[in-house]
């Protein structure tokens, strides 16, 4: 279900967590930005090398495998970055387990559905409903997770106790308002926005090098 990276055991474990549709590779070469740590790659519910039926998935039930994932590890508190879906899933995580995270950083990350910009919100819905005519069941679950969810509240947010890096792109499909609020309702979080679309984290230095420092304190 994972792939455990190299990295001391002193340290903190350091989960790297990808987004929908995508697989731990997208962070391969991630695990040298952070010497010391043992870096936790997972491949989460039905991505990958992770069986399980997403069909019914949410983002509480992907923070539950997180949480597992942990004790698989005997890891009784981490350190986690999460890219798009994946940052869903961290803050759902420092929700219900808030003991199990220490700091976390939310990548392209979003509360609800109406904080991606409406062109990508459309081809989520078109696309959703393309799949589920098609009859592609597991492209047309990936999609309804992007349609149908996250529904975290800013009431929600302001209950987060992890230290918080919330990270986006300047041409982001989440819009710049919606990463603005969640960093404005996490209690004392951090908000760095970089020159790029959703995907610069694996494009450029400068996102990477965020990371690097944030977790490095």
């Amino acid at each position: 279900m994972f792939e455990p990276g190299d990295g001391g055991a002193d340290a903190p474990p350091l989960v790297l967590l990808h987004g929908n549709g995508e697989d731990g590779s997208i962070f391969a070469g991630f695990e040298t930005l952070f010497p010391g740590r043992y870096v936790i790659v997972p491949d989460t519910r039905g991505h990958g090398r992770s069986g399980g039926d997403i069909s019914r998935a949410d983002f509480y039930m992907l923070a539950d495998d997180l949480a597992a994932v942990l004790r698989d590890f005997g890891a009784e508190r981490a350190d986690m970055a999460g890219f798009s879906d994946g940052g869903n899933t961290v803050l759902h995580l420092c929700l219900k387990y808030p003991d199990k995270v220490r700091r976390a950083a939310v990548i392209g990350a979003n509360i609800n559905p109406r904080g991606v910009a409406f062109g990508y919100r459309l081809g989520i819905w078109l696309s959703f409903n393309y799949y589920k005519v098609a009859n592609k069941k597991r492209e047309a679950d990936l999609f309804r997770l992007m349609q149908k969810e996250p529904h975290l509240s800013y009431a929600d947010l302001r209950a987060i106790k992890a230290r918080v890096l919330v990270m986006a792109g300047d041409r982001d499909m989440i819009k710049s308002k919606h990463t603005v609020s969640i960093a404005n309702n996490i209690p004392d979080a951090r908000i760095a926005i970089f020159k790029g679309d959703h995907f610069f984290l694996f494009s450029g230095g400068e996102g990477k090098a965020a990371l690097r420092d944030f977790f490095g304190e």
